[in-house]
């Protein structure tokens, strides 16, 4: 029964029939960057952000060795709304800045690759202090690429009610539908263009 709460209600953009919820997620870690280091972003300008799709996917379990960090980690992941997640990805990147402006930025495979692999060590309460602090500063409407996220999308249905608890399986179906009729109109919109 957790599984499947946590299927449609939290991960439910990567379930879908393509990755295309999976990757405007993604998308808003750029934008996220752009808003605090605009210098940072465009040193990662040619790196796609696909680095994030295994932290986002899985939250954090694949990257994370420590169980009592994965734990509190999946605390704070599901006490938070889901696209809290991304930002938490966003904070790690803004995290090691210096690391990767010490990567030509003309090297898209070697930052990417930088950015595929966590930080250790991983200090994960400071990291969840700055990234709450992140969040906070620059919530998810005050980015340009949110608009592109579906209202069907997990990140905006945990957003926009107040208490996602309150959700049920029935809403989380509902809600995958509905992202599929999303995803079917934009490919023939894409045709049709």
């Amino acid at each position: 029964r957790a599984v499947s709460r946590l299927s449609a209600l939290r991960i439910r953009d990567f379930m879908l029939p393509t990755l295309a919820p999976a990757v405007d997620q993604l998308r808003l870690i750029p934008a996220i960057l752009y808003t605090v280091n605009p210098q940072l972003c465009h040193h990662l300008s040619q790196t796609q952000p696909f680095f994030a799709l295994s932290g986002t996917l899985t939250m954090y379990a694949h990257d994370i060795q420590e169980y009592g960090d994965i734990a509190r980690l999946f605390d704070i992941l599901l006490a938070r709304e889901s696209v809290f997640s991304v930002y938490l990805f966003a904070q790690i990147v803004l995290q090691r800045a210096d690391e990767l402006f010490d990567t030509p930025a003309d090297e898209p495979e070697m930052l990417h690759s930088i950015l595929s692999k966590l930080p250790k060590p991983l200090d994960i309460e400071t990291l969840i202090a700055k990234t709450i602090q992140l969040f906070e500063q620059h919530p998810p409407e005050t980015l340009k690429s949110w608009r592109i996220i579906s209202p069907s999308s997990v990140l905006k249905t945990t957003r926009m009610q107040h208490d996602p608890a309150k959700q049920t399986l029935e809403d989380g179906h509902m809600y995958f539908e509905r992202q599929v009729k999303d995803l079917h109109w934009a490919k023939r919109k894409k045709r049709a263009m």
